[in-house]
């Protein structure tokens, strides 16, 4: 498969194995008595196979974590006939992934009984990952998730589909990302050149593949980890007699915990729609509010 490297300032086209770069251009000189601030420079990385053209373009290759990178994919037929791909899902936006440093997954910490227990194993058994790639506009710590459907796209002779989407550098659990080099993968589905409907095999696809590095800064995140959190939530007086009296398996709906501004959110939901809500310091592991369901 063929690379392209691909400069946003020269429009200058290159044919290379490897495809990323970064805009050119320096840092603008430090005010008086300080530092100069970094300017976060676009990185555009692409790759090509049949006269396809995929561009994957970041707001930045370089961040801090906890920021949200803006990106657009681009799919481009430079070809003569249709192009057939394949669609459904959230359409370009399946094909992102995500390799980032590895971090510890955080301590088991305390067992409690009954329903609290089932509380705890329900906001924590996933474990811990980093955010994906996901369609722009979202509210933060918003599900995301694409159907499983699937269709057959098609893109004609010089069209162009697109999609804008955004990275938050953060991880699942809503924790800063750990610094270090992140690498954003692209998979761009390909069936081939012929129309929707005399595609044979819709699984017969030739991936375009390409892969954009970001650099994240930042020190790991040093606080309470969520399960620690929890332990303290159900420690607290309010909580442990609301559990007691209200807290089943059978009024259990779920719950989930996640880092809101220095505060992990600890949340328990009933299944009559109303939730307890605990906030405890990331810092201190302290109790700061309790909200509990009627």
């Amino acid at each position: 498969m063929e690379r392209w490297l691909v400069s946003r300032r020269s429009e200058v086209v290159l044919l290379v194995l490897a495809c990323v770069v970064a805009a050119c251009g320096g840092e603008p000189p430090a005010p008086p008595g300080g530092e100069a601030t970094p300017v976060a420079e676009p990185v555009t990385a692409s790759a090509q196979a049949d006269g396809v053209l995929v561009t994957v373009v970041l707001s930045a290759g370089r961040v801090a974590a906890g920021e949200t990178v803006d990106v657009e994919v681009r799919v481009r037929n430079a070809g003569m006939g249709v192009v057939s791909w394949q669609s459904g899902g959230c359409e370009l936006l399946n094909g992102f992934s995500i390799e980032a440093p590895a971090f510890d997954q955080p301590p088991a910490g305390r067992e409690w009984p009954g329903a609290m227990g089932l509380a705890k194993w329900s906001a924590t058994t996933g474990g811990v990952g980093i955010e994906p790639v996901r369609a722009a506009g979202l509210p933060a710590g918003a599900n995301f998730g694409c159907p499983s459907d699937l269709r057959i796209g098609e893109i004609q002779p010089g069209g162009t589909e697109t999609a804008e989407a955004e990275w938050p550098v953060l991880r699942s659990d809503g924790v800063p990302g750990p610094p270090g080099v992140y690498r954003i993968g692209y998979s761009f589905p390909l069936i081939g050149r012929v129309p929707a409907d005399q595609v044979r095999d819709p699984f017969g696809t030739r991936p375009i593949v390409l892969e954009v590095p970001v650099t994240v800064t930042g020190t790991p995140f040093a606080g309470v980890a969520s399960t620690q959190a929890i332990d303290a939530a159900f420690a607290d007086a309010r909580v442990a007699a609301w559990a007691t009296a209200r807290l089943t398996q059978q009024t259990l709906a779920g719950a989930e915990i996640r880092l809101v501004d220095g505060r992990w959110r600890f949340m328990i939901r009933l299944m009559d729609d109303s939730a307890t809500v605990v906030l405890v310091d990331a810092e201190t592991g302290g109790v700061v509010d309790v909200k509990l369901a009627g």
